[in-house]
């Protein structure tokens, strides 16, 4: 189950966690003026779209008094949405959390307001000169002319969210934009000395920076410096990108904890080079160049290659989630839509990434382990939809089992979505060149595709010679089950208070070669791992592991689950018996043991019994020093087949790895009496090999 999760500047953080939980009615409250959205802006080198304006906050003394915070102050936030001319969301500011309400970054996603109490009670609450600026790159527009619609939005963190306090229709013409990859082809250090050294890795990182602002914190992108990495970002034409090497430790920019060194470029460490602390610099990064770039000061120069090409225009029509649709046998949820693109031999291919938010959290999660039903695409493990680049145009459905996305996400159950979300991007870059949404709820909350039996019979059989009971567990689940990875197993729990069957099942031999058992975790259940749709886990039981006939049948419950080792779903369950169909008449039950057994002498090692059929050790005792009289050592309790044989030995020597039988007493079952004590004298034995210590050796049985 992969999430991503989006994280917030600190100030607002916080409050947008609660954002969606709280939504009020937003022309009463607010009266924007002297508003002025200026759709073709430039702020320190970023293109984009700058808004300035005031707003009339229309709330009583009562409302104001209870949105303060415990400063005593009311705090709102303002924010902006934009929605193309098909109502498609193409920007909205909690989609990019990398950019701070701050002075220091060059987008103004969201401007903080402190509302104040008027000194002239007739002037009412008012802010004024509210700042907003969406960069080009930050919006999902395609290039060209495009009528959008642009909203006003507020948040209190008392009264929630205020949707939609201005809207008006804005003509945007938006610039085309570029997607970048730089690599390192070259890269030399240079000390004090003015000695240059080829090197394969340096120390620091090179961090994209948007705008021609040194102080902005802005980062549109950051790579390692090493002849194996790449970096990659994505700029508007008339943008200014400043390429910035230093440390990430350092202050101002990511901090990673990673440890690196200067290498060479057949990376051994270059411990003696002593002008680490001038290879840092910054760069204005030409967008005019082609194919090379180089950055060079006193202490580093570095040649980058350059990859660069526009991103198209897509388009995306007939987005429909289906959240109760079923393919082969298997329920869940199917997503459709068309695209249109025309995508170049020298770009990447389109991908995509579908969505969801759950409701009452600002968390997105993205949907994996689907299955293409209709269209030209891949879609891996992670989730992504890689399209085919031989089609311009393409109609997809993607289907995701209702169990996969239970695993995924097992609180969907407590958390159905509110809305699914498809976005484009070229493979490998981050940039979204087209987005739509679908307010859809998902409901999952059980899932019964497996087919179980409800009686189970034990029946006679004979396996390899031994006689004894066969039970068979039948189960059918979908085959689209099979085609990932997660374990699947049969799950048996008893369903009476005695734990008969799964102590019955706790000693039965697995017969089929595509089922494991599974090392028990549970004294109440037993559990098979399965790997085929179609089977059935088929067990047996010698006769002399049972202890008992069961006359009524014996209740249990029988399910099918899937996990992926963290989650549990269960695919399907059955309330079930067992009832045994067994010859009895072929049947003896007998009770075994040793009276007493006499010797010579004590204290000459130890002895041991044991209880054996002809294939089977049923019983064997634990040592026990040897002494002239030993009585009363054990009794045991057995089915047993009449056509099987009964044996009694017993083993000496001086430590368990010394045993050996000494005497030896058998019989056929069906030449048992109901009752009887058999006394041995060991020299009277054929085949004797007692050492002569043994006397005698009574042992008593009874048949039945």
């Amino acid at each position: 189950m992969q999430k991503i999760v989006l994280f917030y500047s600190v100030a607002f953080f916080s409050c947008l966690l609660s954002m969606a939980q709280v939504v009020n009615p937003a022309n009463k409250k607010f009266n924007v003026y002297k508003i002025d959205v200026n759709p073709n802006a430039t702020k320190e080198g970023i293109r984009g779209i700058a808004v300035l304006f005031s707003c009339e906050f229309l709330i009583s003394d009562a409302e104001y008094n209870g949105m303060k915070d415990k400063q005593g102050k009311v705090r709102m936030t303002f924010y902006a949405g934009i929605r193309d001319a098909s109502n498609e969301p193409v920007y909205q500011a909690y989609d990019f959390p990398g950019y701070k309400k701050s002075s220091n970054y060059v987008g103004v996603h969201f401007a903080d307001e402190i509302v104040l109490m008027p000194q002239n009670k007739a002037q009412g609450l008012r802010s004024t000169g509210i700042e907003l600026f969406i960069p080009f790159t930050s919006t999902a527009l395609p290039e060209g002319a495009n009528n959008v619609t642009f909203a006003l939005n507020a948040y209190n963190e008392k009264a929630g969210r205020f949707e939609n306090i201005h809207t008006q229709k804005v003509a945007i013409n938006k610039p085309a934009t570029y997607a970048v990859t730089l690599q390192p082809q070259q890269i030399a250090v240079i000390d004090k000395a003015g000695k240059r050294y080829e090197v394969g890795q340096l120390e620091q990182d090179i961090f994209a920076l948007p705008g021609s602002k040194k102080e902005a914190k802005d980062i549109t992108a950051f790579a390692n410096v090493d002849l194996k990495d790449e970096l990659q970002f994505t700029y508007c034409e008339g943008d200014v990108i400043r390429l910035k090497l230093q440390k990430s430790i350092e202050t101002g920019l990511i901090r990673l904890n990673k440890t690196r060194v200067l290498r060479t470029k057949d990376g051994k460490p270059l411990p003696s080079f002593d002008n680490v602390a001038g290879i840092t610099g910054e760069w204005t990064f030409d967008t005019k160049a082609v194919k090379t770039t180089s950055l060079k000061n006193n202490g580093v120069e570095i040649v980058l290659g350059i990859e660069k090409y526009k991103i198209p225009a897509v388009q995306l029509s007939a987005f429909k989630v289906n959240p109760f649709s079923t393919h082969e046998g298997v329920t869940g949820t199917s997503i459709t839509f068309d695209y249109k693109a025309t995508v170049g031999s020298n770009l990447p291919p389109l991908t995509a990434w579908l969505t969801y938010q759950p409701r009452n959290t600002e968390e997105i999660v993205n949907i994996h382990n689907g299955k293409v039903i209709s269209g030209q695409a891949k879609l891996d493990s992670t989730g992504l939809l890689t399209l085919s680049k031989s089609a311009t145009t393409g109609k997809m459905e993607v289907f995701y089992p209702a169990y996969q996305i239970l695993l995924q996400d097992p609180n969907v159950r407590q958390q159905p979505s509110k809305q699914f979300s498809l976005q484009i991007h070229l493979a490998n870059n981050p940039y979204v060149i087209a987005r739509k949404e679908a307010k859809t709820d998902l409901t999952i909350q059980t899932v019964r595709e497996a087919v179980l039996p409800t009686l189970l019979k034990l029946k006679d059989t004979l396996v390899a010679g031994v006689n004894g009971v066969t039970l068979s567990l039948p189960y059918t689940l979908p085959k689209i089950y099979f085609d990932t990875k997660e374990q699947k197993s049969l799950e048996i729990m008893d369903g009476g208070k005695e734990n008969k069957v799964t102590e019955l099942f706790r000693k039965i031999t697995v017969l089929n070669e595509d089922v494991k058992r599974i090392n028990p975790t549970s004294k109440t259940a037993v559990t098979y791992q399965i790997s085929k749709p179609q089977s059935a886990v088929k067990v047996f039981l010698p006769y002399t592991s049972l202890n008992k006939v069961e006359e009524k049948p014996l209740p249990f419950r029988v399910s099918l689950n899937i996990t992926d080792g963290t989650n549990k779903v269960t695919a399907g369950e059955s309330i079930a018996s067992i009832q045994y169909q067994i010859d009895r008449s072929k049947l003896r039950f007998v009770s075994v043991g040793i009276a007493n057994i006499k010797l010579k002498e004590a204290n000459t090692g130890d002895i041991a019994w044991r209880i054996r059929s002809k294939d089977k050790i049923l019983y064997e005792s634990k040592l026990i020093p040897a002494d002239k009289l030993i009585e009363n050592l054990y009794t045991d309790a057995f089915y047993i087949h009449e056509d099987d044989k009964l044996v009694v030995e017993m083993l000496k020597g001086k430590n368990a790895e010394t045993l050996k039988v000494a005497v030896s007493w058998e019989k056929p079952v069906k030449n048992l009496t109901s009752g009887e004590q058999i006394t041995l004298e060991p020299s009277k034995l054929p085949n004797n090999t007692d050492d002569g210590d043994t006397k005698s050796l009574t042992i008593t049985y009874t048949a039945q």
